[in-house]
C-alpha cells in the first residue's frame, strides 16, 4: 500500500512512463483516494500517450453522484454525459464520487465505513465510449490509496513490483472492474487447481474465511474439470451490516454477506452460486433472467453431489423440493427472478441434465450445455436455448417444450 500512495502522490509525468512509438497503444492509470468514514472518494484517471491515441472518453457520470470534475484537456457535461477530450500527450481527469449507495431497506451494496470498506470498482470508474485512433490498445493500472493500517484487496493479482494491470489483450479502452475492499480486514487464501483463492472480511466480527476456502477445495475442482478457462485469481468477500444480505457477483470476484450460510438448509449453497456467476456465467436476455439463475443454482447443487459434500439422496430431495416450490409458476418472463421462478428453472435443468445424459447414453451432461451457452455472442432466449440443447442432446427435448417451461415467450410491446 506504500507503493501505491507513493505512484498516487506522483505528477503525472513521474507516475506513468510515455508509451514508446510502435506500441500502438496508451497507457491508462485509475487512481482511487479513501477516506475512513467518508461517504465519497476523488478520483484521478492519467493518460499518457505520445501522439493523440486516444482522443476522447464519453463517461456515464450521474450528475447526482459525480461532482467537481477538472482536469487537462477539454471536458464537457450534458445532463449525465460527460465527455473528456485530454492533450495529444495525454493528461488528467480529476472527479469526485459518492460510494456509499444503499440497495435496499436490507443494507448497502457499497460501503465507506469508519474501519472498512466495500464496493465494486465499476461505482467509481464509470464506463466509457473511447474514440482512439484506428487499432489504439489500452495499457491500464489501478492504483488505491487508503488511510493509515488499512490494507486493501482488489480482484486483480499484483505483479512482481506490486502494480496492478487491469489490461486484457485487444481491449480498446479497458476500466478497473469487480469488488475492492479495504480497511482493517482479514484475508485467508489458498490454491485450488489453476485458481488462487482469496477470501476476506472486515476483522471486526466473525466471518467463515477458512470455511469459505474448504467448501472451495471440495468443488471447485469439479467446476474446473468443466470449463475451458477456469479464473486465475478469484477474491471472495464477506461483511455483514450494513452490506445487503444477499450476494452479488462481478468480474473475477463476489460479494455474500457474512450471515448466509455456506450451505443452506435445504441444500443450496449461496456461495457456490455467486461462484458460478462468475466463473460460468450464461448471457440470458433481459427477460430471461430464470436461465442465468436457474442454470447457477441448479450447478451448484450438482458441484455438492458430484463432489461428495452432499449425497445423492439429498441432491433429489432438493430437487423435488424445486419442483414443488415452482409448481405455481404460471411465467417465466422476468429481469429479475424471484425464488419461486429460480425454483422452477432448477426444476426444468435438472429434467434437461436428465434428458441429456439419457439421449446421449451418458456421453453428455448439462455442463455440455454450459459450453455452449457461454460461447454465445448474443443473449440467450428460450428459442436459443432449445437450439442449443438440440445440438447437444442430438434432438429436441421434452423438458424445454412448450407444455414444461410457463410463458417463457417476452411479451410483445404494446403499439
Amino acid at each position: 500500500m506504500a507503493l501505491a500512495a507513493a505512484f498516487f502522490l506522483q505528477p503525472t509525468s513521474a507516475a506513468l512512463p510515455a508509451a514508446q512509438p510502435g506500441e500502438n497503444g496508451y497507457r491508462i492509470q485509475f487512481l482511487l483516494s479513501l477516506k475512513a468514514g467518508a461517504p465519497d472518494a476523488s478520483v484521478h484517471i492519467r493518460v499518457s500517450q505520445p501522439d493523440a491515441r486516444l482522443k476522447r472518453l464519453r463517461f456515464d457520470m450521474p450528475a447526482v453522484r459525480f461532482t467537481a470534475l477538472a482536469g487537462d484537456g477539454t471536458i464537457s457535461r450534458r445532463d449525465d454525459a460527460v465527455t473528456w477530450q485530454p492533450p495529444a500527450r495525454g493528461g488528467e481527469l480529476r472527479y469526485r464520487v459518492t460510494v456509499t449507495h444503499p440497495r435496499s431497506h436490507q443494507g448497502h451494496d457499497a460501503y465507506i465505513g469508519p474501519r472498512w470498506a466495500l464496493f465494486r470498482a465499476e461505482d467509481v470508474f464509470p464506463g466509457a465510449d473511447a474514440t482512439l485512433k484506428p487499432g489504439a490498445r489500452s495499457h491500464g493500472e489501478l492504483l488505491v490509496d487508503v488511510p493509515p493500517g488499512w490494507s486493501l484487496q482488489t480482484p486483480y493479482q499484483p505483479d512482481a513490483t506490486g502494480r496492478l494491470s487491469v489490461t486484457r489483450r485487444g481491449r480498446a479502452y479497458e476500466r478497473p472492474v469487480g469488488w475492492i475492499m479495504a480497511g482493517e480486514i482479514g484475508s485467508r487464501m489458498d490454491v485450488i487447481g489453476a485458481t488462487t483463492v482469496r477470501v476476506s472480511a472486515p476483522r471486526e466480527r466473525a466471518a467463515p474465511r477458512l470455511p469459505s476456502l474448504a467448501l472451495l477445495r471440495w468443488t471447485l475442482p469439479v467446476l474446473q474439470a468443466e470449463i475451458e478457462r477456469p479464473l486465475p485469481y478469484l477474491l471472495s468477500t464477506l461483511a455483514g451490516e450494513p452490506m445487503w444480505r444477499g450476494g452479488l457477483s462481478a468480474p473475477n470476484s463476489f460479494f455474500l454477506h457474512a450471515d448466509r450460510p455456506l450451505i443452506s438448509e435445504n441444500a443450496t449453497s449461496p456461495l457456490l452460486h455467486e461462484l458460478l456467476h462468475v466463473m460460468a456465467p450464461v448471457p440470458a436476455a433481459a427477460e430471461h433472467d430464470w436461465i442465468d439463475e436457474g442454470m447457477a443454482e441448479y450447478l451448484g447443487l450438482v458441484l455438492l453431489v458430484r463432489s461428495g459434500t452432499i449425497p445423492r439422496e439429498r441432491f433429489d430431495d432438493t430437487i423435488e423440493l424445486f419442483h414443488r416450490r415452482g409448481a405455481g409458476v404460471r411465467s417465466l418472463v422476468t429481469r429479475q427472478a424471484s425464488g419461486a421462478v429460480t425454483a422452477r428453472a432448477v426444476a426444468i435443468f435438472s429434467d434437461v441434465d436428465r434428458e441429456l445424459q439419457a439421449a446421449t447414453r451418458g456421453k453428455a451432461d448439462i455442463f455440455d450445455l454450459l459450453r455452449l451457452l457461454q460461447a454465445q455472442d448474443d443473449p440467450v432466449d428460450l428459442a436459443r436455448l432449445r437450439e442449443l440443447a438440440t445440438v447437444v442432446g442430438g434432438r429436441p427435448l421434452a423438458a424445454l417444450g412448450p407444455g414444461r417451461v410457463p410463458a417463457a415467450t417476452a411479451r410483445p410491446k404494446a403499439l
